[in-house]
């Protein structure tokens, strides 16, 4: 058997099982990079409860999956308990990597700042590991900040020692790469922002004119999307109020939500005096598969990535902007949204507003403008979206991007990280 091309690849997550951010961001990237021929491993650290009874169930459909993406291995292997999970994990990941016997040492390609602090130690125990690739997601101090579910101490040592430990960074924004540089003295980070997967995402006519019917909308009626969880940094509650102010504009509006949290939306609108129901209904909630969303996107006129403006999302990276421009939609998005609002802004892609709610200064005449620009030039906007989505925020893009980092990394083309007694001192943040 000839030898695989390019870097071989261990992408490493801790905690981290399942959910959609997981497989948008990490398992379409195994998938694309082993199509290509690259010799991709996995490995997950998942919580010791997860490995038998139910919870193994869970992690047995998830086992099938990977097995027909994966070019190489993968495997669940537990974390430890606190204040011995770094040292425990990393025996862990180091051991089961010298069962591969691997040919050639593996580009770590760890998810978060635990994830790159596992890997790091585990190299000191194996040959078979190489370069550590610190992939942030986000402003992780500021999450727990702000919307709590960890020790801050705990999360702020962690990004301190992954930062200095790893030989390389990735991050999802300019605006991250700026706080990385000036927080915490990374001197460069290539930005990758949550591509969006423009092949399955693609503007769909028939599905378009199937879904409004079934919607109930008979004419030109205005349809705005949001696809998304009740997540609070997406300010779910600041959308009736956003989509009050699209109806005092155009009275024909309509709101669809695409959504596994259909119960929450509905209060939420409900409260806020919208009628549910087809025709004369303000607002249709749906589920739908991940196969499916493109369908109900293509049936929108506009999709709404409108968030809180705080440190959280000053660093984010919205896959649904870019699946959402992907299908030729433009979007209403916040200011200060990473990358997305600047986007949108120089390549008029919709409308960037000062508040989620479409109530600070300007905002209102932003609406009339982008509901106006809309009316004259829908076919020329349309494709801008699909461009701005394929060079801007996809896989096509990104991709080529990925593989000549870890390449770079393979090669020793990097400055090493320096793994002395700062990471033994990691292990007691646990």
């Amino acid at each position: 058997m000839s030898a695989p091309a390019g870097a071989s690849v261990l992408l490493l997550a801790h905690g981290e099982l399942g959910s959609g951010a997981y497989r948008a961001h990490l398992l379409a990237l195994a998938r694309r990079l082993s199509k290509r021929g690259r010799e991709v491993h996995h490995v997950v650290f998942v919580g010791p409860r997860l490995l038998v009874g139910a919870g193994r169930r869970r992690l047995d459909a998830i086992d099938d999956e990977l097995t027909e993406i994966l070019s190489g291995r993968h495997r669940f292997l537990p974390h430890g308990p606190r204040g011995s999970w770094l040292r425990f994990s990393a025996w862990c990941l180091a051991r089961e990597v010298a069962r591969w016997r691997p040919e050639r040492p593996l580009v770590v390609h760890a998810r978060g700042a635990r994830a790159a602090l596992v890997g790091a130690l585990a190299r000191r125990q194996s040959r078979h590991l190489g370069a550590v690739l610190h992939d942030v997601r986000g402003d992780a101090i500021a999450e727990v900040s702000r919307h709590g579910g960890e020790s801050l101490q705990r999360v702020r040592h962690e990004l301190q020692q992954a930062t200095g430990l790893a030989d390389a960074h990735a991050c999802v924004s300019q605006p991250l790469a700026e706080l990385l540089r000036r927080e915490h003295g990374v001197r460069h980070a290539d930005v990758f922002p949550c591509a969006a997967d423009t092949e399955l995402f693609t503007r769909d006519e028939e599905a378009r004119n199937r879904h409004r019917r079934e919607l109930g909308l008979e004419g030109s009626e205005l349809l705005l999307g949001f696809v998304g969880s009740p997540s609070p940094w997406q300010a779910p509650d600041a959308l009736a109020a956003a989509f009050g102010a699209i109806v005092r504009a155009r009275p024909d509006a309509r709101l669809l939500v695409v959504s596994p949290a259909r119960e929450h939306f509905a209060r939420a609108l409900c409260a806020a005096g919208l009628e549910e129901g087809l025709g004369a209904g303000r607002f249709q909630l749906r589920s739908a598969a991940h196969a499916e969303v493109p369908g109900w996107l293509s049936a929108c006129d506009f999709t709404a990535v409108l968030r809180e403006r705080d440190a959280v999302n000053a660093v984010a990276s919205p896959i649904k902007l870019g699946e959402s421009l992907a299908c030729g939609v433009p979007v209403l998005v916040t200011a200060e949204l990473g990358d997305a609002s600047t986007l949108v802004e120089e390549e008029r892609l919709g409308a960037v507003f000062e508040q989620p709610d479409l109530s600070g200064p300007g905002d209102e005449q932003r609406l009339h403008e982008v509901l106006d620009l809309r009316e004259r030039e829908a076919s020329a906007l349309s494709a801008r979206c699909r461009e701005a989505a394929v060079d801007r925020w996809s896989f096509i893009e990104a991709l080529p991007r990925w593989e000549a980092l870890h390449d770079r990394l393979a090669a020793g083309s990097h400055e090493q990280g320096g793994l002395g007694e700062t990471i033994g001192n990691a292990g007691a943040a646990g």
